[in-house]
C-alpha cells in the first residue's frame, strides 16, 4: 500500500510542475495532502511502537521517512521551489526495496541453488533499475530547482528528468547558467561513473554465480557414481 502512495505521490508532484495541467492542480494537491497524511501516521506509529525510539529517528530508514514529509510541510511557507525538494521521497523505493529482499530471502530458505541464484539476479536487477529511476527523478528535480527559475529549459521537473538523461547516455544537452547548476551537472556525472560501475559489478558478479554454480554442478558426483563407489568400498 505504501508503494502505492509513493508512486502516485510522486507522479503527482512532477505533474504539478508542468504548466498545462494547471486545471488539475487542485486533485494533485489532494493526492499530494493525503499521501502526507498516510507518511505522516505511519512515521508517528513506527516512532511509537518501536522500543528504541531515538534509534529509529536518528537511524537511516527513520531520517529516510522524515524526508519524506518535512518538504512538504516546509512548503507551507511558500518558500521558492522548496515544494520540488518533495521529490526525495522516491528513496523510500529502498526501504521496500530492503523489505522485499528480507521477505524474498524467507521465501527461498530451503530451495534449490539454481532457483535462489535466478532469483538473486533478478532482485539485483529491480534494485539497479530503481536506482536509475530514483536518480533520474532526483537529479531531474534538483537541475529544476537551480535552473527553473532563469531557464526556459527547466521549467518542470520532467525537463529536468530528461536533460539528466540526455547527460547520462552522452546526448546532446542543454547548458546550465547557474553555479548551483554546474554542481548538478557534476553530480550528474558522478551519478553517471556510479551506475556504470554498479552495472559493471551486477554483470560481473551475475557471470560469476553462473560459473561457480557451473563448476560445482560439473564437479558434484552423480548418485549413480555414489552408489557405485559405495558398493565397490563394501566388496
Amino acid at each position: 500500500m505504501f508503494a502505492c502512495f509513493t508512486i502516485i505521490s510522486v507522479a503527482a508532484i512532477v505533474l504539478e510542475t508542468i504548466p498545462s495541467f494547471s486545471p488539475y492542480y487542485p486533485l494533485l494537491s489532494f493526492i499530494e495532502w493525503t499521501s502526507v497524511a498516510v507518511f505522516t501516521l505511519e512515521y508517528i506509529a513506527r516512532i511509537i511502537s518501536t522500543k528504541n525510539k531515538l534509534g529509529y529517528i536518528f537511524s537511516f530508514f527513520g531520517l529516510l521517512d522524515l524526508v519524506a514529509i518535512l518538504p512538504s510541510y516546509l512548503g507551507l511557507a511558500n518558500l521558492t521551489y522548496l515544494k520540488a525538494g518533495r521529490t526525495v521521497r522516491v528513496l523510500r523505493f529502498l526501504r521496500i526495496l530492503r523489505l522485499s529482499k528480507l521477505a524474498r530471502a524467507e521465501h527461498l530458505h530451503g530451495t534449490s541453488k539454481e532457483r535462489t541464484m535466478l532469483d538473486v539476479i533478478r532482485l539485483n536487477a529491480g534494485i539497479y533499475l530503481t536506482a536509475i529511476v530514483s536518480g533520474i527523478l532526483v537529479l531531474g528535480c534538483l537541475i529544476y530547482i537551480a535552473e527553473g527559475h532563469s531557464s526556459e529549459e527547466f521549467k518542470s521537473i520532467p525537463a529536468g528528468m530528461l536533460w539528466t538523461v540526455k547527460i547520462l547516455f552522452g546526448l546532446p544537452f542543454e547548458h546550465v547558467h547557474t553555479a548551483a547548476g554546474m554542481w548538478v551537472f557534476f553530480g550528474v556525472k558522478m551519478t553517471g561513473l556510479l551506475l556504470f560501475g554498479a552495472f559493471t559489478g551486477l554483470i560481473g558478479g551475475m557471470f560469476q554465480n553462473i560459473l561457480l554454480g557451473q563448476l560445482k554442478g560439473h564437479h558434484a558426483p552423480t548418485p549413480t557414481a555414489s552408489a557405485s563407489a559405495a558398493q565397490d568400498d563394501d566388496h
